[in-house]
Parts: C-alpha cells; sequence; structure tokens
C-alpha cells in the first residue's frame, strides 16, 4: 500500500511539475528580457561593439538604424567580431556593418518564453532580440534569462540547451543563410 501511494505522490508531483512548466511557458518574453540593451550603429567602429560588450557583460549588441527610430539592422556577436577582426587581420577601426549580422532570429516582447526557446532550438542561438511591431530594439532575451528568471523546469532547459549547441559544420543557421545571399 505504501508503495502505491508513494507512486502516486510522484506522479502528482510530477503531473504539477509540467502544470507549473507549461505556465513558466506561457509566461511573456517582456517577463524575462534584458530591457534597453545598449546599442550601436551599423558605422561605430567595432572597437566601439566591443567596448559594449566589456562594460556591459554581454556577448551580443543589437545594430540599429539611427539613434531616433532605433530599428533593428542587425546584431553583433562576440564570435562575429573575432572572425572579422582576429582572424581577418582587421583593425578596430573596421566598421560594425563588416562584421554584423543582417539575417537576425527576432521575437516581441508579447510572444512567449516557449516561443524563443523554441526559435532558439530552431536557429542555435543563446540570444535573440526583442523588438515592437516597429521593428524597434526593446531588449535581449538569453537562454540565461529563461533560466534565472522564467521558472521553466531544468530538464526542459537542458534539453533546449543541448539543442542550440548541437554540432552542425555550419555557422550559426542566421549567419549562413545571410552568407549564402551575399
Amino acid at each position: 500500500m505504501a508503495e502505491k501511494e508513494d507512486v502516486m505522490a510522484r506522479a502528482h508531483m510530477a503531473a504539477r511539475g509540467r502544470q507549473h512548466t507549461a505556465r513558466a511557458e506561457q509566461r511573456p518574453i517582456h517577463d524575462v528580457m534584458t530591457r534597453d540593451p545598449a546599442w550601436c550603429l551599423p558605422s561605430d567602429a567595432a572597437r566601439k561593439a566591443a567596448r559594449i560588450m566589456l562594460e556591459k557583460d554581454t556577448g551580443i549588441v543589437p545594430v540599429i538604424d539611427n539613434e531616433g527610430h532605433r530599428a533593428l539592422v542587425g546584431v553583433v556577436t562576440d564570435r562575429d567580431l573575432c572572425l572579422c577582426l582576429i582572424a581577418e587581420g582587421r583593425d578596430g577601426n573596421t566598421p560594425v556593418e563588416a562584421c554584423m549580422t543582417s539575417k537576425t532570429v527576432c521575437c516581441r516582447p508579447e510572444d512567449s518564453v516557449k516561443k524563443a526557446v523554441d526559435l532558439m532550438e530552431e536557429n542555435q542561438v543563446r540570444r535573440i532580440p526583442v523588438v515592437d511591431a516597429e521593428n524597434r530594439i526593446r531588449g535581449i532575451v538569453s537562454m540565461a534569462d529563461v533560466v534565472r528568471r522564467s521558472d521553466i523546469a531544468g530538464e526542459k532547459t537542458l534539453e533546449a540547451l543541448e539543442k542550440i549547441c548541437e554540432p552542425t559544420g555550419q555557422p550559426s543557421k542566421p549567419r549562413a543563410q545571410a552568407r549564402r545571399r551575399a
């Protein structure tokens, strides 16, 4: 009898955990994203993007069209800078535009955490810009934000991270797609 009660108790706890995860996955991105990230312009020196990364402890900087409208035109990551500057022998005055990824995967502030995680898995990226209906930058949601702020079950985030990090033999999908078109 005790064994049956133990099995029932574990089943009940598992069901509650799934419900909790389902609620957490439906939370809107604006609850977990990093708001108002520092940004740069395509014409800025790559050094400026690197300085933002250093000062803000981030690996991604949104690139916007201009200071007034702030529409997202791309992102530059620490990896982009490394490959563009170091591997190609360029200096820090190289324009961000030469290093940035213009094909970005984005979500909206009202989208669910689940949608953001699904986009990360599908595109094998750990960070996604959050834009409004006019494509203006509102935030960045990272896998770290999801883990720290969303209460999604550990096994779900581990599964997502495994898919994101799965080797493919090609650059991250947005970058690869952008390079194929260029």
